[in-house]
């Protein structure tokens, strides 16, 4: 398909955004028809996803509010959404502003800029009918040279490409490369019986493993979070377990995504344990489903343990930060998953080095674990 012959829907925050418009001026430069729609508009109106369209190209925010004291993820999820279940046929474009390097290089982005990749290569994996692109952008990339760069990128024939253009305009393709952890450098961290460590999901499955070894090995005391109530089964035998290690080790049961009970859960532990020196993040929710399956709300409660309840503890420790946090990631958040686009979402945009350049006095790590 030639420009000409296409029919490209923009869809951005406001109709004044600044790549939405240069966009719009050099796709009608090249003789395609174009339309742009805010967020908004196409929530409240699905007819503009019809096949009349050839393309539809969804921008995310330069910038964030660096202030706001949690990730506005229902926002973040609208802007995904809107356009993840185009027609066949159709090429669904993200362009977002993650430096170049999708949020991973020196300068440290809000995942609300760049939060699209993981997500549509996981819609890629669902829908061979569709070519899909995430071009990361640097913010400071002029307007017409986004549009320049996002139409050259879209004219391509490749059923998926997620690309980068840095500072410097340079092109990046993300490479994948395997860690062997022989030749990870040893953390200059201690631990003893004085230490607190808090594990979420701690008491089931995966993460329960994870929580008593490194009760074994560290012999600190372990505070286990979860859903569940104290008298669940699967808990109590838990329990018992660290209790045959002769370990000290209590449950709390806490909704993490509720701020006020994450914030009672922190003083709890702090008051009947001590203060609260590590933090294992094995939170999260799996529910495999097709991306059209999924509704808004549905989306919002599947990520919210892992990132609501990310953001909610981070804050509740920000007065007394621990040595360490930790937070189980998964590598479907890098490569997609067919059926985990929102699991996918999740586990890309739980992002912690912002908290470690405001709180130099704590290491963060994401462990992004396979399947």
């Amino acid at each position: 398909m030639t420009w000409s012959q296409a029919k490209v829907l923009i869809v951005s925050d406001e109709l004044s955004n600044s790549a939405a418009n240069a966009l719009t001026k050099q796709l009608v430069s090249v003789s395609a028809e174009t339309e742009e729609v805010t967020y908004q508009q196409l929530l409240r109106d699905e007819n503009y996803l019809t096949d009349s369209y050839s393309h539809f190209i969804a921008i995310l925010p330069q910038t964030s509010n660096q202030k706001q004291e949690t990730l506005p993820v229902e926002q973040m999820i609208q802007r995904l959404k809107t356009i993840a279940t185009a027609p066949k046929n159709s090429c669904i474009a993200y362009v977002q502003f993650g430096g170049g390097y999708f949020g991973s290089g020196s300068q440290v982005m809000n995942p609300e800029t760049c939060c699209a990749a993981g997500f549509a290569r996981s819609v890629h994996l669902e829908r061979s009918d569709m070519r899909v692109r995430v071009l990361d952008m640097d913010p400071e990339i002029p307007p017409d040279y986004i549009a320049e760069l996002a139409i050259a990128e879209l004219s391509g024939t490749e059923a998926i490409a997620t690309v980068g253009y840095n500072d410097k305009k340079e092109r990046l393709v993300p490479q994948n490369r395997l860690q062997q952890p022989v030749n990870y450098n040893k953390r200059a961290l201690s631990w003893s019986e004085e230490d607190v460590i808090l594990v979420t999901g701690g008491a089931k499955g995966i993460t329960a493993e994870c929580a008593l070894e490194l009760g074994k090995h560290t012999n600190a005391k372990m505070a286990l979070v979860g859903r569940s109530q104290s008298d669940n089964q699967e808990v109590a035998r838990t329990l018992e377990r660290f209790k045959a290690e002769k370990l000290t080790c209590r449950y709390y049961s806490c909704d993490l995504t509720n701020p006020d009970e994450v914030t009672q859960l922190v003083e709890t532990v702090t008051t009947e344990l001590d203060k609260i020196t590590g933090v294992v993040h094995g939170a999260g929710m799996n529910k495999p489903r097709r991306v059209e399956q999924v509704s808004l709300e549905e989306a919002i409660a599947e990520v919210s343990p892992k990132l609501i309840g990310a953001s909610n503890l981070l804050q509740a420790l920000a007065s007394k930060p621990p040595k360490l946090f930790i937070a189980f990631s998964s590598i479907i958040g890098v490569t997609g998953m067919p059926g985990n686009a929102w699991y996918a979402f999740a586990n890309e945009s739980l992002v912690l080095r912002r908290f470690e350049r405001e709180h130099q006095e704590t290491q963060v790590l994401s462990l992004a674990y396979s399947v």
